[in-house]
């Protein structure tokens, strides 16, 4: 009878060792009601060695303002079936020429200087690489329309002025 027992308290212990392997192996290393974060990288790419370039996450009201320099990048956490916005805040002389993502589990709209990113799976992840180019300093067509705009009127005013110191003269 002893032994009958001990044969069958091996078993079970030998039952419980793979059933606890199995869940061990099926549930790797994840926490019970952990739920996976969804995260986007934030990648820059510009011809700029010591510049940073300012950006703002904004997730469900909670603002973060980051700086992130040419050839880095900032990675941000937010929850699945949620959407964070990122902005790129353009400094002077330079221009978001174009913004590239890469995704998985995670849906993209672009806006201006930036995007919007919504996560449907858990652990999604995204990497958006903000692309900016300086810009030229060639004037536009409306600084263009501005500096005609003021050499006319010191023209007209110069034409003034002559015509008073004759009208003086006389």
């Amino acid at each position: 009878m002893i032994y009958k027992s001990g044969r069958l308290l091996t078993s079970v212990l030998f039952f419980i060792l793979v059933l606890s392997a199995a869940v061990m192996f099926t549930f790797g290393g994840q926490a019970w009601g952990q739920v996976q974060t969804c995260n986007i990288e934030v990648a820059k790419v510009a011809r700029a060695e010591n510049l940073g370039f300012d950006f703002q996450s904004v997730d469900d009201g909670s603002v973060f303002d980051f700086t992130v320099f040419s050839g880095t990048s900032q990675l941000i956490a937010f929850d699945p079936g949620s959407e964070i916005t990122v902005t790129e805040t353009v400094p002077p002389g330079w221009r978001l020429e174009d913004i590239i993502c890469f995704n998985d589990g995670i849906a993209t709209t672009e806006i201006e200087n930036g995007v919007i990113a919504t996560c449907f799976i858990p652990g999604g992840f995204v990497e958006c690489v903000f692309f900016n180019v300086e810009t030229d300093a060639i004037p536009t067509l409306s600084e263009w329309g501005m500096i005609a705009a003021a050499a006319g009127l010191g023209l007209v005013g110069v034409w003034f002025a002559a015509r008073r110191r004759r009208a003086q003269a006389v």
